[in-house]
């Protein structure tokens, strides 16, 4: 092998194996000096984790519907349990999952030894009637429940295209996102107007005769899904005319004009 030469033509000298043999075990030494912390301070990090943040005290409130052992016993959490074993995001999902009449959990932790659950009980806002039975569904639209039968209980009976997968502790499934649409925006109206008590089913299985019984008295007839807060509007005007004792069809699905056919 050529020797490499200086401009003088005398050979270049080769730099000493014994200085890059130091060069090496000096890189060595730096790597290991920044390692053996890096590995002390993980060490002590998880030793801390699983010596100091046991927990010794738990506790939970604000349902009225479950007792505090129940919403306690969902978590999974037990004493001596590691602080972390449960991350708080997901707390909600796996409580609520499991305790469905409860709308939402928070979970917050005591450092260095506590933790505590925080329950929002879910508000019934209607009952959805299916073919495999009746379901008692939140103003979230998140099934609580399934009902051996509908009465005894001041809520509307919703007839409309549910999905087939009916879950309790899930939401409510619709066939459609426009089934969804349509029921949402009858029972925000009926909720924001107030008048939800005075409702006792709604049908919407045909989009184009969507029906609904007021007072036990009064079936209002919306025609098609267009312009539903015009013609519910339209139709509360009408009843506020109506006496005590008038029964009958309101007819508002022309939002120029309404009929009421007495029966």
């Amino acid at each position: 092998m050529p020797k490499r030469m200086t401009d003088g033509g005398a050979a270049a000298p080769r730099r000493p194996r014994k200085k890059r043999r130091r060069a090496r075990r000096r890189g060595l030494k730096i790597f290991l000096l920044v390692l053996i912390p890096l590995i002390a301070l993980t060490a002590a990090c998880v030793f801390a984790v699983n010596y100091f943040f046991v927990i010794d005290t738990m506790t939970a409130a604000g349902s009225e519907h479950y007792t505090e052992a129940q919403i306690l016993e969902a978590s999974g959490l037990q004493m001596g349990d590691n602080l972390f074993k449960l991350l708080p995001w997901r707390a909600d999902e796996l409580i609520t999952k499991k305790l469905p009449y409860l709308e939402s959990v928070s979970m917050k932790l005591k450092i260095p030894s506590g933790v505590h659950f925080e329950a929002v009980d879910a508000q019934a806002c209607l009952i959805a009637q299916t073919d495999s039975g009746y379901y008692l569904v939140s103003d979230r639209y998140k099934v609580l429940d399934k009902l051996e039968t509908p009465e005894g209980r001041a809520l509307p009976l919703v007839r409309a295209n549910f999905g087939e997968e009916i879950a309790v502790g899930e939401k409510l499934p619709f066939l459609t996102q426009q089934d969804e649409k349509i029921l949402i925006d009858i029972i925000n109206y009926l909720y924001d107007n107030n008048k939800i008590d005075r409702v006792q089913w709604v049908d919407l299985q045909r989009h184009i005769d969507i029906r609904l019984m007021v007072d036990n008295r009064f079936e209002v007839e919306l025609g098609d899904y267009m312009d539903l807060a015009q013609k519910l509007q339209f139709a509360q005007g009408i009843l506020a005319e109506l006496g005590e004792y008038d029964r009958g069809i309101i007819d508002v699905s022309d939002t120029e004009k309404a009929i009421f056919e007495p029966s």
